[in-house]
């Protein structure tokens, strides 16, 4: 953990210095100089304070300290060299106005200054390269021509050949090539001589060098230079004390600078312990990560294994069932029969019992419907068994004496038909199996067969519809009788052990809906659960009452399990679809629609009913309030499934409508 911290702390320092773009060192003679210049009001140091920020590219800092130095400056010397700063730093940020006009400022303090011809001629080339870049040829050639002239006064052959360069340039640009090779080839010649060839031909009033003039000012300007070195150099020994006082600073910047130079050492050997401890931590994770890849290949190898093992003893598994299908099938029926008591006995005993508050009056509703719902299973398995034992019993006495009267190929064709018959799943009303036993005995009586009538029944009742002319030799046979009594009896136990099954798959649906709706649920956290699957459950329950009179429609859509109390659900089904039917009168459409929407699940009950008048729409989730007659209904039930949706953290509301219906709508979170 301190290694972390470390490492975080130093990207912090590392990145601050690369921001900075000032060393460490420039930084404190920053901060001196602005001392001294605020201590002393000194045009100077701030000067020299912007001068490091203008080496360092920081320009906005730099004109920032030169125009403080400007506003207190009180020498014209000072003046001169500030304004020549700020318009370099114009200049390299490309703001060219602005430059031009610091740069004519230090021009004209350099004229007033001693010696103007020293610094004149740089800030006027200035000038002319500024105008020339901005396209103002004519603007530049003044300041080019005034540079020329102080060049020749001083007599300095570099910048007096580079002033004529440039007065060639300009004149090329304003379109007289003439002159400017005039100019251009008087680099190199001795002064007297360019000042003579520039004003050849030109009047004495308006030649351009007046050579004689500007040496009698030149020597006036001297005389007065004298005078002013003689001040400055009384001023200069004012200055001696303060120049010790600077003397002390830069001691004191000197130990700074040590003590930085210590720091950073340090700093260096923090960043190699670092380095060394993150690349330990890299060999660490990379161990780690090696370790879990080997641990997830050896638990999917496991997992291959053992899923393996699961499908091999599903499979023997379902080879026993296959075996023992007839044992299993009692089996089942026994123990769903044993778990109806059950159930039976414990919802009459969870009726009786009113801590389990709506849910269960409401299961105490539904006991006669689910009764009805289970007898007709079981009245139709016992009628089945009767018929099968029956069947059972004369067919034992017939088989054996068709085997011995029959051949081997005619028995085959008997099996035949019997197998054929068995596959026919199709049911026929009465009149539709009327048809079916005409056409089959008009076929039969083109084909010379007697006793029609009854081939053609027993043929329908044991599902052999079609294709039955390969079975012409049965029915021409003498023992026919003992055919069509055998057939008929084998035809009647296979189907009574459909409807048997039939009868059990739906007597286990109705068990299976009634033991997920009554268990009661003690924990106190939230599980996963389908919420469509809570809803079939609950319409399996309520069957009975919404067979007749009333079309259920579902627009279920694929839906993530959602964290919930499902009991409590279930009796949030059980009430809104209780009031819906009662809305209804027992007749109508009762639409369920589920629904994502974000990280909610919407569940939507329509029903058809008359809607919920405006004046007690407000009232409708109070407490002990109903419409209903007295004894109908206690005015619990939409108190008690707004106060489960609310546990959900969830959202109950709904929308009706005078005679067109009511919509009740529950939003539950995701989790």
């Amino acid at each position: 953990m301190r290694t972390n911290w470390a490492i975080i702390l130093f990207l912090i320092f590392f990145s601050f210095r690369l921001s900075a773009q000032l060393s460490t060192a420039d930084k404190v003679l920053v901060d001196d100089h602005i001392a001294l210049a605020e201590r002393k009001n000194d045009a100077l140091e701030y000067y020299e304070a912007g001068y490091i920020y203008s080496r360092g590219k920081l320009y906005e800092k730099a004109i920032e300290l030169y125009k403080k130095g400007l506003n207190i400056s009180n020498s014209k010397y000072n003046s001169r060299v500030l304004c020549n700063a700020l318009g370099n730093c114009y200049y390299e940020q490309s703001l060219l106005a602005d430059a031009v006009l610091y740069y004519k400022q230090a021009l004209e303090y350099t004229m007033q200054g001693s010696s103007p011809e020293k610094h004149a001629i740089g800030t006027a080339d200035k000038i002319g390269q500024i105008y020339m870049q901005i396209g103002k040829p004519k603007e530049a050639l003044e300041y080019y021509m005034f540079s020329l002239n102080f060049a020749i006064q001083i007599q300095n052959r570099d910048k007096t050949d580079k002033s004529l360069v440039n007065l060639s340039k300009c004149y090329a640009s304003l379109g007289n090539s003439a002159d400017s090779k005039k100019f251009r080839s008087l680099t190199g010649l001795p002064y007297d001589q360019i000042v003579a060839k520039i004003n050849q031909g030109v009047p004495p009033d308006e030649q351009s060098i007046k050579l004689k003039e500007i040496q009698h000012q030149y020597l006036n300007l001297r005389e007065e230079n004298t005078k002013i070195h003689s001040a400055y150099d009384s001023t200069l020994r004012d200055n001696t004390s303060l120049r010790a006082e600077r003397k002390a600073l830069e001691d004191t910047l000197l130990m700074r600078q040590a003590y930085l130079s210590e720091i950073e050492i340090n700093l260096s050997e923090k960043e190699e312990q670092l380095n060394a401890l993150e690349h330990l931590l890299q060999n660490r994770e990379l161990a780690l990560t090696v370790a879990m890849g080997i641990a997830a290949v050896i638990l999917l190898l496991t997992f291959f294994v053992f899923r393996s093992y699961r499908i091999k003893r599903r499979q023997h598994r379902m080879l026993e069932i296959q075996n023992y299908e007839i044992e299993v099938q009692s089996h089942k029926l026994n123990e769903s029969n044993a778990e109806l008591h059950a159930t039976l006995e414990n919802l009459r005993s969870t009726q009786s019992q009113l801590v389990q508050s709506e849910k269960m009056a409401s299961l105490g509703q539904l006991i006669a419907g689910i009764a009805h719902e289970l007898n007709t299973p079981l009245g139709a398995i016992k009628s089945s068994i009767g018929t099968v034992k029956d069947s059972s019993a004369k067919t034992v006495v017939l088989l054996p004496s068709l085997i011995q009267k029959l051949e081997t190929r005619q028995l085959n064709l008997f099996l035949d038909m019997i197998n054929e018959g068995s596959k026919n799943t199709s049911h026929y009303t009465s009149r539709e199996e009327r048809t079916i036993k005409r056409k089959i005995a008009s076929e039969l009586e083109n084909d010379n067969i007697d006793k029609t009538d009854e081939i053609s029944e027993t043929l329908v009742d044991i599902g052999v519809h079609d294709n039955f002319d390969k079975y012409i030799e049965l029915f021409k046979n003498e023992h026919l009788d003992l055919i069509l009594q055998t057939a008929y009896f084998l035809a009647v136990q296979t189907k009574n052990s459909e409807n048997i099954k039939t009868a059990v798959d739906r007597a286990a649906k109705i068990i299976y809906a009634l033991k997920s709706y009554s268990h009661t649920g003690n924990s106190e956290e939230k599980v996963k659960a389908n919420i469509t699957e809570g809803l079939n459950t609950v319409l399996t329950i309520y069957h009975n009452q919404l067979k007749q009179g009333i079309i259920i429609e579902k627009e279920f859509e694929e839906l993530p399990e959602v964290s919930c109390f499902p009991d409590q659900l279930n009796q949030v089904w059980t009430n809104l679809i209780h009031n819906s039917i009662q809305a209804m009168s027992g007749k109508g459409t009762l639409t369920f629609k589920t629904q994502k929407s974000g990280n909610f699940v919407i569940v939507s009950v329509k029903d058809s009913g008359t809607g919920i008048p405006e004046e007690i729409r407000s009232r409708v989730f109070e407490p002990f309030f109903t419409t209903k007659a007295a004894g109908e209904g206690t005015g619990l039930g939409l108190d008690i499934v707004k106060k489960i949706v609310e546990r959900h953290e969830g959202e109950l509301y709904f929308d009706s409508e005078i005679g067109k219906g009511t919509t009740f709508y529950v939003k539950l979170p995701l989790s």
